[in-house]
Order: C-alpha cells, then structure tokens, then sequence
C-alpha cells in the first residue's frame, strides 16, 4: 500500500505539536498527516539514500531531528519539505555532530542534546550554530529530568546530567542489585518514579526522593529479563514489552499482566524504544511487522464470575 508506511520495522514512533505521528523505521521516516489522511517519507532511498532510524525529536520551531544508525544527523522541515544533513565532527574541529550513530535526541529551548553508541554526548545550539561535547558515550535514551538535570540512559547506568556544569553522576546500584547490563531507555512516571529498561537485568523502578527500588524480573512472571520499551497510560499503568511480550503493569495490585493475551496479539517482535503515548491517550508500540495501537480502557479492579465449561 503506497499510502502507507515505507518499512513495517518501526525503530521509534513521536508525534508532533500537531498530533501528527512520524515512524522512525528501517528505510528512513514516514509522516502520516491526521486532517489530510495522507502519508510523506523522508530519507527513504529516493535522495538522501535508504536510512534505519532510531531518533526523532521536534525543536521549538517545529523542524523534525532525526537520528539513526550509521546516518548522523538530519533536520526535516515539515512546512517545505527540505531534509538538511548536518556535518559530522572532524578531528581538531569544535563543530559537527560526534557520531554517526545516533541513539537519542532531545530538544529544549535553543539547544538540541544528542546521544550514540559511540563519539561524545554532543549539545548543539541553534541559535548560535555552536556545538559543546561532554565525555560521555554509549547513550540509550535521554529525557527531561528537571530545569538543571537531563535524565540519561546508557552503558554505566542511570545518568543523572547537570546542564550547567557538564557534569555526570552515574548510579549503578539499585535495591540489592548492581547494573552489569546497559540501560536501554526510561520512562519519567506521572508518579515522579524512574523507569529505567535494562538489557538483562529486567524493568526497575526507582523513587528518587528515598532512593528505593522495585525491580520486575522473570520471577514476575516475564519471559525476558531484557526489557525493550514502556509508556504510561491515563490511568497510571505501565506498559512495557520484552521482544516477544507486551505486559501492564498494575501498580495497585503490583501486578504483571500478560497484554498480548490482553489485545489478543498472536506475535511478538517489539522492538527497542519504541514506544508511544499520543496526546488522544492510545498507546503505540512498534514492532517488526507495522506498529500496533491501542486504547487501553481496562478497569483491572472489576472481576467476574467465571463458568466453566467441560468439552
């Protein structure tokens, strides 16, 4: 279907000031417009070469960054339809961004913070056209922690980054446990709790006011202690999916509920960060076969009587 998504691997789903949804996949993006029911795609093999996407984020102009494997990093401005690639640092050179694997991109004011796998944590400024680096690598995930603190995903943990002065406090250790595997991604909760993704350590939940944690494992009933991507619904549950499950997160009842049994979804393949909450309340996960929306209407604290039938 040509008016449809350019690749059905979907790496990072975003939706814009205008409720528009844009798919980071693995040939470039793909934009469908709400009010025109029409879909565009950017870097898609036809100009700019075929890209896989992992990162978008929106600046307060409303221009599109986008960042991917092996791509660096691009602009999209969505009113002309020009896709702009920045220039990757030099050695000796204090402009470009550091890497070419770009993980994570996010956008306050002025200032544009982007994060990989590898070279250093870059803030970019585009008002001034001026670059900073941090010795930081191997960053997942960056969110908003508070006006002075980046929240940041990586390698040694959960970042905790100061703005102001460039600096980083790592935290590795969480209840009883001693992170060994990165963190992929994070969720900041309505709750003010830390979700932090691990690579196999499972899904930790971390109260920064009393530092205390409650980690979800395999003893919890997950297939995987490799979580992949998270989003809080409405009513305050947690969504979260291994690479092959979807599971919500009853906080009330500090409970695990398996979701693909759920939303009745006979396959898995969930891939990393790559999660949604839109501004109408529908979750997005995406996945390798297409990204899977829903409403997710569930009132847990009711219970039936169940009959049992004997065949």
């Amino acid at each position: 279907n040509v008016n449809s998504l350019k690749s059905d691997h979907i790496n990072v789903i975003f939706q814009d000031s205008e409720g528009d949804c844009w798919y980071g996949t693995n040939n470039g993006v793909s934009l469908y417009r709400n009010k025109q029911r029409q879909w565009k795609h950017f870097l898609d093999g036809t100009e700019h070469g075929s890209k896989v996407v992992l990162a978008l984020a929106e600046d307060s102009r409303g221009n599109i960054w986008v960042g991917g494997y092996g791509i660096g990093l691009y602009a999209i401005h969505k009113r002309t339809g020009k896709v702009q690639k920045m220039e990757k640092r030099k050695t000796g050179s204090d402009k470009g961004v550091a890497t070419d694997y770009i993980y994570a991109i996010h956008a306050e004011g002025d200032y544009l913070w982007i994060g990989g796998i590898e070279g250093e944590f870059t803030r970019y400024n585009m008002l001034t056209d001026t670059y900073t680096y941090y010795p930081i690598d191997c960053v997942g995930d960056i969110k908003y922690g508070d006006k002075n603190t980046l929240l940041i995903a990586g390698c040694d943990g959960l970042g905790f980054f100061d703005k102001s002065t460039g600096e980083i406090k790592w935290q590795q250790k969480f209840g009883d446990i001693t992170l060994h595997y990165p963190v992929r991604c994070l969720l900041r909760s309505s709750s003010g709790d830390i979700w932090l993704l691990t690579d196999g350590e499972g899904l930790i939940r971390f109260n920064p006011e009393n530092d205390r944690s409650r980690i979800y494992t395999t003893a919890d009933g997950l297939v995987s202690n490799s979580i992949n991507s998270v989003a809080e619904d409405s009513n305050g549950h947690i969504w979260f999916s291994t690479e092959k499950e979807l599971y919500c997160l009853d906080l009330v009842e500090d409970m695990v509920i398996n979701g693909n049994d759920l939303l009745n979804i006979g396959w898995g393949y969930y891939n990393s960060n790559a999660s949604l909450k839109t501004k109408d309340g529908h979750l997005a996960f995406g996945t390798a076969e297409g990204a899977l929306f829903f409403t997710p209407s569930f009132d847990f604290s009711k219970s039936a009587p169940v009959e049992l039938i004997f065949t």
